[in-house]
Protein backbone atom coordinates (compact mmCIF):
# COMPACT_ATOMS: atom_id res chain seq x y z
CA UNK A 1 0.00 0.00 0.00
CA UNK A 2 2.92 2.54 0.80
CA UNK A 3 4.30 1.95 -2.97
CA UNK A 4 0.80 2.80 -3.94
CA UNK A 5 0.64 5.71 -1.93
CA UNK A 6 3.65 6.96 -3.17
CA UNK A 7 3.53 6.01 -6.95
CA UNK A 8 0.10 8.06 -6.79
CA UNK A 9 -2.07 4.70 -7.59
CA UNK A 10 -4.25 5.55 -4.60
CA UNK A 11 -4.09 8.68 -1.93
CA UNK A 12 -4.45 8.84 1.43
CA UNK A 13 -7.94 9.85 2.15
CA UNK A 14 -8.95 6.89 -0.44
CA UNK A 15 -6.70 4.25 1.76
CA UNK A 16 -8.31 5.53 5.23
CA UNK A 17 -11.72 5.76 3.52
CA UNK A 18 -11.01 2.10 2.72
CA UNK A 19 -9.73 1.27 5.49
CA UNK A 20 -12.87 2.65 7.43
CA UNK A 21 -15.10 0.66 5.24
CA UNK A 22 -14.09 -2.16 5.97
CA UNK A 23 -13.65 -2.18 9.22
CA UNK A 24 -17.49 -0.90 9.39
CA UNK A 25 -18.11 -4.45 7.53
CA UNK A 26 -16.51 -6.68 9.30
CA UNK A 27 -16.87 -5.68 12.92
CA UNK A 28 -20.12 -6.48 13.66
CA UNK A 29 -18.94 -10.38 13.26
CA UNK A 30 -14.95 -9.10 14.10
CA UNK A 31 -15.59 -6.89 17.46
CA UNK A 32 -11.67 -6.61 17.05
CA UNK A 33 -11.99 -2.89 17.83
CA UNK A 34 -12.56 -0.84 21.33
CA UNK A 35 -12.22 2.76 19.83
CA UNK A 36 -12.73 3.61 16.37
CA UNK A 37 -11.32 7.41 15.20
CA UNK A 38 -12.86 7.70 12.25
CA UNK A 39 -12.95 11.73 12.53
CA UNK A 40 -9.22 12.13 13.31
CA UNK A 41 -8.21 9.77 10.88
CA UNK A 42 -9.24 11.51 8.29
CA UNK A 43 -8.31 14.61 8.83
CA UNK A 44 -4.79 13.17 9.18
CA UNK A 45 -5.44 11.85 5.68
CA UNK A 46 -6.81 15.11 4.56
CA UNK A 47 -4.00 16.88 5.43
CA UNK A 48 -1.18 13.85 4.30
CA UNK A 49 -2.82 14.81 1.00
CA UNK A 50 -2.11 18.59 1.43
CA UNK A 51 1.15 18.29 2.24
CA UNK A 52 2.23 15.25 -0.12
CA UNK A 53 4.48 17.47 -2.76
CA UNK A 54 5.99 19.78 -0.24
CA UNK A 55 6.66 17.30 2.98
CA UNK A 56 9.20 14.91 2.98
CA UNK A 57 7.51 11.43 3.52
CA UNK A 58 8.08 8.36 5.68
CA UNK A 59 7.82 4.72 4.87
CA UNK A 60 4.47 4.93 6.18
CA UNK A 61 2.92 7.52 4.55
CA UNK A 62 -0.61 7.10 4.22
CA UNK A 63 -0.75 4.07 5.56
CA UNK A 64 -3.61 3.36 8.49
CA UNK A 65 -2.94 1.23 11.12
CA UNK A 66 -4.04 0.53 14.30
CA UNK A 67 -2.85 0.78 17.74
CA UNK A 68 -3.93 -2.13 20.80
CA UNK A 69 -6.09 -0.48 23.43
CA UNK A 70 -2.33 -1.31 25.87
CA UNK A 71 -0.63 1.50 23.83
CA UNK A 72 -1.37 5.22 24.67
CA UNK A 73 -2.60 7.35 21.82
CA UNK A 74 -2.76 11.21 22.97
CA UNK A 75 -6.80 12.20 23.36
CA UNK A 76 -8.06 8.67 22.40
CA UNK A 77 -9.75 6.31 25.11
CA UNK A 78 -6.71 4.07 27.41
CA UNK A 79 -8.96 1.02 28.45
CA UNK A 80 -6.95 -1.77 28.47
CA UNK A 81 -9.76 -4.03 27.98
CA UNK A 82 -11.09 -3.11 31.46
CA UNK A 83 -14.26 -1.22 32.96
CA UNK A 84 -12.32 0.12 35.51
CA UNK A 85 -10.33 1.84 33.06
CA UNK A 86 -13.24 2.90 30.48
CA UNK A 87 -13.31 6.56 31.15
CA UNK A 88 -9.43 6.87 31.08
CA UNK A 89 -8.02 8.87 28.30
CA UNK A 90 -4.25 9.42 27.40
CA UNK A 91 -2.77 12.98 27.45
CA UNK A 92 0.31 11.72 25.64
CA UNK A 93 1.34 9.33 22.62
CA UNK A 94 3.42 6.19 23.48
CA UNK A 95 6.90 6.51 21.73
CA UNK A 96 5.64 3.81 19.20
CA UNK A 97 2.76 6.09 18.27
CA UNK A 98 4.98 8.85 17.85
CA UNK A 99 7.15 6.86 15.47
CA UNK A 100 4.31 5.79 13.37
CA UNK A 101 3.00 9.58 13.10
CA UNK A 102 6.68 10.87 12.35
CA UNK A 103 6.59 7.90 9.61
CA UNK A 104 3.50 9.11 8.05
CA UNK A 105 1.49 6.04 9.21
CA UNK A 106 -2.70 6.97 9.94
CA UNK A 107 -4.10 5.84 13.21
CA UNK A 108 -7.72 4.61 12.68
CA UNK A 109 -8.40 3.15 15.93
CA UNK A 110 -8.17 0.73 19.19
CA UNK A 111 -7.88 -2.56 18.88
CA UNK A 112 -9.05 -4.71 21.49
CA UNK A 113 -7.13 -7.16 24.34
CA UNK A 114 -7.95 -9.39 27.19
CA UNK A 115 -8.30 -7.55 30.78
CA UNK A 116 -5.07 -5.99 31.57
CA UNK A 117 -3.25 -8.22 28.91
CA UNK A 118 -3.64 -11.15 31.08
CA UNK A 119 -4.77 -13.56 29.05
CA UNK A 120 -4.09 -15.62 25.93
CA UNK A 121 -7.76 -15.19 24.28
CA UNK A 122 -9.79 -12.17 23.49
CA UNK A 123 -12.51 -11.91 25.63
CA UNK A 124 -12.60 -8.99 27.92
CA UNK A 125 -15.51 -7.39 30.33
CA UNK A 126 -15.56 -4.53 28.52
CA UNK A 127 -15.86 -5.68 24.40
CA UNK A 128 -16.78 -9.42 24.53
CA UNK A 129 -15.29 -11.82 23.07
CA UNK A 130 -13.10 -10.92 19.23
CA UNK A 131 -13.63 -13.63 16.89
CA UNK A 132 -11.31 -15.21 14.21
CA UNK A 133 -11.89 -14.27 10.68
CA UNK A 134 -11.03 -17.91 9.24
CA UNK A 135 -14.19 -18.91 11.52
CA UNK A 136 -16.15 -17.05 13.80
CA UNK A 137 -16.52 -19.67 16.10
CA UNK A 138 -13.15 -19.86 17.12
CA UNK A 139 -11.06 -16.98 18.87
CA UNK A 140 -8.28 -15.05 17.38
CA UNK A 141 -6.24 -15.93 20.27
CA UNK A 142 -4.70 -13.00 22.35
CA UNK A 143 -4.05 -11.18 23.99
CA UNK A 144 -3.33 -8.46 20.68
CA UNK A 145 -6.42 -10.13 19.89
CA UNK A 146 -8.13 -7.34 17.95
CA UNK A 147 -4.92 -6.47 16.15
CA UNK A 148 -4.42 -10.00 14.46
CA UNK A 149 -8.72 -10.18 13.74
CA UNK A 150 -8.61 -6.91 11.96
CA UNK A 151 -5.44 -7.57 10.12
CA UNK A 152 -6.30 -10.70 9.03
CA UNK A 153 -9.51 -9.73 7.71
CA UNK A 154 -7.85 -6.69 5.82
CA UNK A 155 -8.71 -3.69 8.20
CA UNK A 156 -4.97 -2.49 7.92
CA UNK A 157 -2.27 -4.11 6.20
CA UNK A 158 -0.34 -3.87 9.49
CA UNK A 159 -1.26 -3.33 13.35
CA UNK A 160 0.42 -2.41 16.59
CA UNK A 161 0.38 -4.87 19.79
CA UNK A 162 2.37 -5.99 22.21
CA UNK A 163 3.74 -9.18 23.77
CA UNK A 164 4.62 -10.36 26.79
CA UNK A 165 4.04 -14.23 27.17
CA UNK A 166 3.15 -14.99 23.78
CA UNK A 167 0.51 -11.57 22.85
CA UNK A 168 1.54 -11.18 19.59
CA UNK A 169 2.84 -14.99 18.86
CA UNK A 170 -0.52 -16.27 19.89
CA UNK A 171 -2.56 -14.36 17.59
CA UNK A 172 0.08 -14.75 14.42
CA UNK A 173 -0.27 -18.27 14.75
CA UNK A 174 -3.94 -18.29 15.03
CA UNK A 175 -5.03 -15.97 12.41
CA UNK A 176 -2.15 -16.87 9.95
CA UNK A 177 -0.22 -13.49 9.78
CA UNK A 178 3.46 -12.61 10.85
CA UNK A 179 4.48 -11.26 14.30
CA UNK A 180 7.40 -10.60 16.30
CA UNK A 181 7.98 -10.32 19.26
CA UNK A 182 11.97 -8.39 19.10
CA UNK A 183 15.10 -8.21 21.41
CA UNK A 184 14.67 -6.84 24.83
CA UNK A 185 15.44 -2.96 24.31
CA UNK A 186 14.85 -2.53 20.60
CA UNK A 187 11.71 -0.86 20.49
CA UNK A 188 11.23 1.38 23.51
CA UNK A 189 8.17 1.38 25.61
CA UNK A 190 6.82 4.31 27.11
CA UNK A 191 4.82 4.96 28.98
CA UNK A 192 6.50 2.10 31.19
CA UNK A 193 4.11 -1.01 31.17
CA UNK A 194 3.55 -3.00 34.61
CA UNK A 195 5.97 -5.46 33.23
CA UNK A 196 8.59 -3.48 32.52
CA UNK A 197 11.31 -5.70 31.41
CA UNK A 198 8.73 -8.40 30.19
CA UNK A 199 6.40 -6.54 27.68
CA UNK A 200 7.13 -5.38 24.61
CA UNK A 201 5.50 -3.61 21.50
CA UNK A 202 5.11 -5.26 18.30
CA UNK A 203 4.41 -5.46 14.79
CA UNK A 204 1.84 -7.81 12.95
CA UNK A 205 0.90 -7.87 9.43
CA UNK A 206 0.12 -10.23 6.48
CA UNK A 207 3.50 -9.89 4.93
CA UNK A 208 6.52 -10.33 6.55
CA UNK A 209 8.00 -7.42 4.71
CA UNK A 210 5.64 -4.79 5.74
CA UNK A 211 6.52 -6.55 9.23
CA UNK A 212 10.25 -6.32 8.80
CA UNK A 213 9.42 -2.01 7.73
CA UNK A 214 7.29 -1.76 10.51
CA UNK A 215 9.81 -3.05 13.17
CA UNK A 216 12.50 -0.61 11.21
CA UNK A 217 10.37 2.28 12.48
CA UNK A 218 9.38 1.18 16.00
CA UNK A 219 13.31 0.10 16.68
CA UNK A 220 16.20 2.76 18.52
CA UNK A 221 16.86 4.62 21.73
CA UNK A 222 14.72 6.51 23.27
CA UNK A 223 16.12 8.70 26.77
CA UNK A 224 12.47 7.84 28.47
CA UNK A 225 12.92 4.21 28.49
CA UNK A 226 16.13 3.63 30.14
CA UNK A 227 16.21 -0.17 28.74
CA UNK A 228 16.39 0.74 25.21
CA UNK A 229 19.64 -0.22 23.36
CA UNK A 230 21.69 3.27 22.77
CA UNK A 231 23.30 3.31 19.63
CA UNK A 232 22.63 2.75 15.65
CA UNK A 233 20.04 -0.49 15.52
CA UNK A 234 20.98 -2.95 12.94
CA UNK A 235 18.74 -2.88 10.04
CA UNK A 236 16.58 -5.55 9.52
CA UNK A 237 16.60 -7.88 6.19
CA UNK A 238 13.52 -7.74 3.83
CA UNK A 239 13.15 -11.13 2.87
CA UNK A 240 10.72 -12.27 -0.14
CA UNK A 241 7.42 -13.24 1.30
CA UNK A 242 3.77 -14.27 0.19
CA UNK A 243 0.43 -13.20 0.57
CA UNK A 244 -2.92 -14.90 2.32
CA UNK A 245 -5.51 -16.07 0.34
CA UNK A 246 -9.09 -14.94 0.66
CA UNK A 247 -10.18 -16.20 4.02
CA UNK A 248 -13.55 -18.02 4.22
CA UNK A 249 -15.46 -15.60 5.79
CA UNK A 250 -15.12 -12.59 4.75
CA UNK A 251 -13.64 -10.89 1.29
CA UNK A 252 -10.32 -8.90 1.10
CA UNK A 253 -9.75 -5.69 -0.55
CA UNK A 254 -7.62 -5.38 -3.57
CA UNK A 255 -4.61 -4.08 -2.23
CA UNK A 256 -5.12 -7.17 0.25
CA UNK A 257 -5.03 -9.32 -2.65
CA UNK A 258 -2.31 -7.61 -4.69
CA UNK A 259 -0.78 -10.04 -7.51
CA UNK A 260 2.42 -8.71 -6.95
CA UNK A 261 2.10 -11.54 -4.14
CA UNK A 262 2.87 -15.35 -4.90
CA UNK A 263 0.74 -17.30 -3.08
CA UNK A 264 2.33 -19.78 -0.54
CA UNK A 265 0.63 -23.12 0.27
CA UNK A 266 3.48 -24.79 2.32
CA UNK A 267 3.10 -24.68 5.95
CA UNK A 268 6.51 -22.95 8.44
CA UNK A 269 8.28 -25.22 10.67
CA UNK A 270 7.67 -25.01 14.28
CA UNK A 271 11.17 -23.68 16.04
CA UNK A 272 12.43 -27.54 16.87
CA UNK A 273 12.40 -28.17 13.23
CA UNK A 274 11.27 -31.48 12.61
CA UNK A 275 11.41 -33.32 9.58
CA UNK A 276 9.51 -32.57 6.36
CA UNK A 277 7.04 -35.13 6.41
CA UNK A 278 4.90 -33.96 9.75
CA UNK A 279 3.85 -37.60 9.72
CA UNK A 280 7.54 -38.79 9.53
CA UNK A 281 7.60 -36.68 12.54
CA UNK A 282 5.20 -38.23 14.73
CA UNK A 283 5.88 -41.50 13.66
CA UNK A 284 10.05 -40.88 14.84
CA UNK A 285 8.88 -39.34 17.85
CA UNK A 286 6.56 -42.22 18.90
CA UNK A 287 9.95 -44.11 18.26
CA UNK A 288 11.77 -42.47 20.36
CA UNK A 289 9.22 -42.37 23.36
CA UNK A 290 9.34 -46.70 22.66
CA UNK A 291 12.86 -46.55 23.08
CA UNK A 292 12.66 -44.73 26.08
CA UNK A 293 15.04 -42.13 24.63
CA UNK A 294 13.81 -39.08 26.04
CA UNK A 295 11.64 -40.41 28.98
CA UNK A 296 12.39 -39.31 32.45
CA UNK A 297 10.99 -43.25 34.14
CA UNK A 298 10.46 -46.54 32.62
CA UNK A 299 7.58 -47.38 34.11
CA UNK A 300 4.70 -48.27 32.06
CA UNK A 301 1.55 -46.11 33.41
CA UNK A 302 -1.59 -47.38 30.60
CA UNK A 303 -3.97 -44.29 30.47
CA UNK A 304 -7.72 -45.14 29.19
CA UNK A 305 -7.65 -41.52 27.55
CA UNK A 306 -3.95 -42.25 25.75
CA UNK A 307 -4.23 -42.84 21.75
CA UNK A 308 -3.33 -46.35 20.85
CA UNK A 309 0.60 -47.00 21.17
CA UNK A 310 0.30 -48.88 17.81
CA UNK A 311 -0.80 -45.93 15.58
CA UNK A 312 0.64 -42.18 16.26
CA UNK A 313 -1.65 -39.51 15.13
CA UNK A 314 -1.78 -36.19 14.21
CA UNK A 315 -4.59 -33.57 13.87
CA UNK A 316 -4.82 -30.34 12.71
CA UNK A 317 -6.87 -27.59 13.86
CA UNK A 318 -8.61 -26.33 10.35
CA UNK A 319 -9.59 -22.97 11.71
CA UNK A 320 -6.82 -22.03 13.70
CA UNK A 321 -3.29 -22.91 11.73
CA UNK A 322 -2.43 -24.79 14.48
CA UNK A 323 -1.07 -28.36 14.47
CA UNK A 324 -1.71 -30.76 17.48
CA UNK A 325 0.52 -34.36 17.72
CA UNK A 326 -0.80 -37.11 19.51
CA UNK A 327 2.27 -39.35 20.61
CA UNK A 328 1.50 -42.89 21.24
CA UNK A 329 3.65 -42.43 24.18
CA UNK A 330 2.52 -45.26 27.38
CA UNK A 331 5.40 -44.15 29.71
CA UNK A 332 5.45 -40.87 30.66
CA UNK A 333 5.18 -39.01 33.78
CA UNK A 334 3.72 -35.64 35.04
CA UNK A 335 7.08 -34.12 35.14
CA UNK A 336 8.90 -35.93 32.03
CA UNK A 337 9.61 -34.47 28.76
CA UNK A 338 7.76 -37.34 26.79
CA UNK A 339 3.98 -36.24 27.11
CA UNK A 340 0.86 -37.68 25.25
CA UNK A 341 0.19 -34.36 23.56
CA UNK A 342 2.43 -31.52 22.46
CA UNK A 343 0.87 -28.42 20.57
CA UNK A 344 2.96 -25.91 18.97
CA UNK A 345 1.83 -23.12 16.51
CA UNK A 346 1.88 -24.04 12.93
CA UNK A 347 0.75 -21.49 10.26
CA UNK A 348 -1.53 -22.78 7.36
CA UNK A 349 -1.67 -20.54 4.73
CA UNK A 350 -4.55 -22.19 3.00
CA UNK A 351 -7.73 -23.80 5.06
CA UNK A 352 -6.78 -27.35 5.39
Amino acid sequence: MARSIAAGEISPVTAVEASLARLEETEPKLRSFVTVLADTARQAAKRAETQASSAPRGPLFGVPVSIKDLIAVADAPLTFGSRSMAGNVARNDAVAVERLRRAGAIIIGKTTTSEFGCKAVGESPLTGSTRNPWNLSKTAGGSSAGAAASVAAGVTPVAIGTDGGGSIRIPAALTGLFGVKAQFGRVPVFPVAATPTLAHVCPIGRDVRDVAMLLGVLAGFDERDPHSVRGSVTPIPIPRSAKLPKLPCVRLPAWAASSRRSTLRSTTRPIFGPPSSMRGWARDSKQRCMNKEHCSTRTLRPSSSAPSPNLPRHTVERSTGAMIFENACAHSSSASTCCSRLRFPWRVWTPV
